[in-house]
């Protein structure tokens, strides 16, 4: 059996780069269609992804221990593997601790958000609790939602400062508004609904990704099946995209061109989310 190789690179463990986010689809893949050699490469992934767990620099959900430990814990759903269970275990020590260090009265919505901020670190935990720990660290993620409500209100007060990153997935509001749909998308009814509406009143800021742009948006309104924003939203998307000269119709990506092969500043983005 094989598995793809590569050349060594900058995050190449990371959910969004590299070999997390490829053992989440192995993962997704399996599920699916429960063709068992995708589990077998899942299993090397795994592996891999253990063994070099260490060399990572980054704590965040994009780049890294967040989103490496958030893939192994989906790993570990598939095979209640005991080692497996004690190595997530001793683990998530260290990114609770960094969660723990933020302070509320200095940081940004930038310092706040899903890609590389506290709302990726608190899915990790909360999947973990979920998972392997039931209720633990409920107490920490009821206080967090309770910080982001009040930083939600503060940010959106001034909108004068409020540009593309504040507005995005990884930097901004629509991360946030990912986070609670995937916390408690029923108890965060009301306010998931609020700012989904705030951001779209300000797409014009937007390009149409996934990372910077509205279809991280689109994202949300399927957890809440908001069906007449996702509707406005799609319109938006499609009124910014172009036939190619195959016929093939190509999304805007951040660089105002059509960029097929990306999934969070090209066209793969939308195409996953719908």
């Amino acid at each position: 059996m094989t598995i793809r190789t590569t050349h060594t690179y900058k995050y190449q463990y990371s959910l969004l780069f590299g070999d997390a986010g490829y053992l989440w689809l192995l993962l997704h893949l399996f599920s699916i269609s429960k063709n068992q050699y995708y589990l077998q490469l899942a299993n090397v992934s795994a592996k891999k992804l253990i063994e070099n767990y260490d060399t990572l620099e980054e704590i965040d959900f994009a780049l890294g221990k967040s989103g490496v430990l958030l893939s192994l814990i989906k790993y570990y759903q598939f095979t209640n593997d005991n080692t497996l269970k004690i190595f997530i275990h001793n683990s998530i020590g260290e990114i609770y601790h960094y969660f723990l260090q933020r302070d509320t009265a200095k940081e940004s919505i930038l310092d706040y958000s899903f890609a590389h901020g506290y709302c990726g670190i608190a899915y990790a935990l909360f999947a973990y609790s979920k998972v392997l720990e039931p209720s633990m660290f409920y107490n920490d993620l009821h206080t967090f939602h309770t910080e982001l409500k009040k930083l939600l209100e503060k940010v959106t007060s001034n909108t004068e400062n409020l540009g593309n990153l504040q507005l995005s997935w990884c930097k901004g509001i629509s991360g946030i508004i990912l986070y609670l749909c995937m916390y408690d998308c029923d108890g965060n009814k009301d306010i998931i609904s609020k700012y989904q509406e705030f951001v779209f009143n300000h797409h014009l800021k937007m390009m149409t990704g996934y990372c910077h742009g509205i279809t991280s948006l689109l994202q949300t309104t399927v957890y809440n099946q908001n069906k007449l924003l996702m509707k406005k939203i799609q319109q938006v998307i499609l009124a910014c995209s172009e036939r190619d000269d195959h016929g093939l119709l190509m999304f805007q990506g951040d660089s105002g061109k059509a960029d097929l092969f990306d999934f969070g500043i090209g066209s793969m983005g939308y195409i996953g989310v719908y």
